[in-house]
This record gives structure tokens, C-alpha cells and sequence, in this order.
């Protein structure tokens, strides 16, 4: 067994013992058996050669190239022993630590290969070439020092492709948990545990734990985020909890990651944007389903299905006219107990309670209460409907105040 403290800056010659230069990195495939491929050897000049390891031979005093070695470029598939392993972290989940990669194990027969990772002191101390002083010192104080190996077989493959590290026994604490359970237990720790944890996560879940996180979180995390990645993560969000997120940084940074967050989502998110400057606007949400006075209950329910598929709930249909004017209300509950060939306008209530939006957000909970609704409709002076504020947003925007 090997370990790529030691092979690193390892001298390489040829046969006639004719010095070419350093073992400067091991490349590997990201898979169930990660083979080393090419070992990567910088020259005096600073050359980088990429030779690939039946061509490498490991003796005495250092590594011999076989007199016919080839050079072969890095290809795509193939990944770096320096760059993506030595010193990455690996999140526990749980929170309660974060490890680090303090060197990289390799068995050399029958071929070179990956065979885990150590996480311990000894690999700290081998790097720095005090492996057996600090063995030593430590059998003499009667101080117990192993290598904490983890096996590869425990590293998810795929992950490593990906740049990131993940246990796969943690890869399973992570599809067991809500999102919103994981960012309570978040919240609990540092930002820089919150970062690292977001790390072994994909996107998609990436994103429903940020939506998840208070506020304060929230705008640390875009802040140290690249415009880019926050634009990717904020169009897997809904556009009022991505509108929460951008009002609370500075106008110059929002600008930046606007720019990169998805088309379709960025309409919305603009919209909800320029209502946030009103008393209630930032509490809007468009997550509601409009539908003609005139059609049946079984044409509006198709409807339903097919718009509302990615909204986190809704309550309501609204019924507008010609003119987008909003004209009558319906519950969900009150929809399916009719017959499908029903037209809307027959069942619709029209004495509807509305809200503009320079109403006052205690007014606007107060009408709520009183008439026992769930949403408020926001209607312009046309009244034309321009988003909805749930009774619980409203509530827990109060609340915080």
C-alpha cells in the first residue's frame, strides 16, 4: 500500500538512469475501481508530461519510464488525484463535522489503484515528512495514532466526477430528509458548514433548502455565491421566495445575478420586483390559476392540472372576463363536488373581497380573518388581478416585525 504523500515529488528517470523530472499528480478514472492512468511528471523546464502507467515502474529510488514511453493527453473521463481529492472536504451531513482529505491511499498490484482515503493526523504529518517522529512521540507518550481509512467503496463515484466528495452513506441521510428539516439543522450551524453542506448537494436540492434557510442565511450565501450560480440556483425557486432572497442584497449584486437566472422566471421575478416597492407587493405571490367564467368544471380542473403542477399549494380559481378583470371565485373543494359539465359562472361566488396593493398588510390580515379566506386577490385600478397574498405570509411577515 502507497499513499500519495509519498509518491508526490517523487524523482523519475528513465532506464539509463537519466533524471526527466517529479511525480507532480496521478490521474484516475471516477468510477467503482478508480485505476490510476497516467502519471502526470514535471520536468526542470516546468513541462508537464502525461505518461500513461504501464510505461511507470516504481523502484528503489523513485520511478523508471520504460525507454519506449509514449506522452497521451488528459482526456475528459480522467480526473486528478491533486485537484479533486487531496485536501477536499467531505460533509457530515449531521452537521457535526467537516472532514478533510489528508491523503490519498493506493495499492500498487496488481496495477495502480485507488483504494481509499485517510482522514487522520498521520496523514497531516506525512505530507510534512514528520510521519515517524510523530508516531514515535506519540507511542513514547502512550498515545494511540491509526490511519482513519476510509474505503473507496464507501465514495460515490459519480459525485467525484461532479468535484464533490460524498459518503454515500451520507448521499442516503440526504434523500431521507425534507428540505425544510435540513435547513432547521442548518441554521444551527456556521455559514461556512451551511456552504459546505449546500456543496454535496445537487442543485434541485440545493435550492429547496435555500428557499428553506431565514433570511439572514439566505443573503450570506448569495453574497459569497458567483453571479452565476446564484442566477442558476434562484430559477429552481419560486419566483416570490427568489424575490425575498434578492431584496435582501444590495442593489449592485442583485443587478449581476438577475442577469443570469432563466428566462421565464426572471419575467416573473422582475414583476415581483417592481411590486415590492408597496406596502404589500413584496408579499405577492403568482402562483394562481385563472380561468373563463364560461368554461366547465371539468375544462377549469384540466386547467388546474396543468398550470399548477409546480405550485407549493393553492386554495383558489379565479374567474376573469375579456378585459382581465377579475370577476368571480371558486374553492378547490367546492369544484370537485360539482358535475363536470357545470359551467364556472354557476357556481362561482362574485361578491369577492380584494386587496390593492398600497393596502396595509394588517388590513389586508384583518379582511382575511374576517371573511375566512385563505388568499386575498391584488387587483390594480382596473381591477385586474396582479398576484395574491396568502393569509400565512402576510401572518409571518407580522410576526417578524
Amino acid at each position: 500500500m502507497l499513499y500519495f504523500s509519498e509518491l508526490y515529488k517523487e524523482k523519475v528517470f528513465t532506464q539509463d538512469k537519466q533524471y526527466v523530472g517529479k511525480v507532480d499528480d496521478l490521474l484516475f478514472l471516477a468510477n467503482e475501481t478508480p485505476l490510476i492512468t497516467k502519471f502526470v511528471v514535471k520536468t526542470s523546464s516546468g513541462r508537464l508530461l502525461y505518461v500513461p502507467r504501464q510505461f511507470v515502474k516504481k523502484n528503489g529510488i523513485g520511478f523508471i519510464l520504460r525507454s519506449d514511453y509514449e506522452e497521451k493527453e488528459k482526456k475528459e473521463a480522467e480526473y486528478s488525484v491533486l485537484y479533486q481529492l487531496q485536501d477536499q472536504q467531505i460533509v457530515d451531513i449531521d452537521g457535526a463535522k467537516v472532514i478533510r482529505v489528508n491523503d490519498v491511499v493506493i495499492h500498487d498490484a496488481p496495477d495502480f489503484a485507488i483504494s481509499g482515503i485517510d482522514i487522520g493526523f498521520l496523514g497531516i504529518f506525512r505530507w510534512i515528512g514528520l510521519a515517524k517522529p510523530f508516531s514515535w512521540l506519540a507511542h513514547t507518550l502512550k498515545i494511540h495514532t491509526t490511519s482513519d481509512f476510509i474505503p473507496w467503496s464507501e465514495i460515490d463515484p459519480q459525485e467525484v466526477a461532479k468535484n464533490r466528495i460524498v459518503l454515500k452513506s451520507e448521499q442516503e441521510k440526504l434523500k431521507k430528509l425534507h428540505p425544510e428539516d435540513l435547513a432547521e439543522h442548518l441554521e444551527h450551524a456556521n455559514i461556512q458548514n451551511v456552504l459546505r453542506s449546500l456543496k454535496v448537494m445537487d442543485e434541485e436540492m440545493s435550492a429547496r433548502v435555500i428557499a428553506d434557510l431565514n433570511v439572514d442565511y439566505q443573503r450570506e450565501i448569495f453574497r459569497r455565491f458567483s453571479p452565476q450560480h446564484a442566477g442558476e440556483i434562484l430559477s429552481l425557486i419560486e419566483a416570490d421566495e427568489a424575490v425575498d432572497v434578492l431584496l435582501s442584497l444590495e442593489n449592485e449584486r442583485r443587478e449581476e445575478i438577475v442577469k443570469f437566472i432563466e428566462k421565464d422566471k426572471k419575467k416573473a421575478i422582475l414583476h415581483l420586483l417592481h411590486l415590492a416597492k408597496t406596502p404589500i407587493g413584496h408579499l405577492m405571490s403568482t402562483e394562481y390559476v385563472t380561468v373563463s367564467s364560461n368554461m366547465t368544471v371539468k375544462e377549469v380542473l384540466e386547467r388546474i392540472k396543468k398550470e399548477s403542477a409546480d405550485f407549493s399549494e393553492l386554495e383558489y380559481v379565479y374567474a376573469i372576463n375579456k378585459d382581465e378583470q377579475i370577476v368571480g371565485v371558486e374553492t378547490l373543494h367546492e369544484l370537485l363536488l360539482q358535475k363536470p359539465d357545470t359551467p364556472f359562472y354557476r357556481i362561482m361566488n362574485q361578491n369577492l373581497i380584494l386587496g390593492r396593493l398600497t393596502t396595509p398588510k394588517e388590513i389586508a390580515l384583518r379582511r382575511m380573518i374576517k371573511y375566512s379566506i385563505y388568499c386575498l386577490p391584488i387587483v390594480d385600478e382596473n381591477r385586474k388581478l396582479l398576484g395574491v397574498v396568502s393569509l400565512q405570509n402576510v401572518a409571518e411577515d407580522l410576526v417578524g416585525e
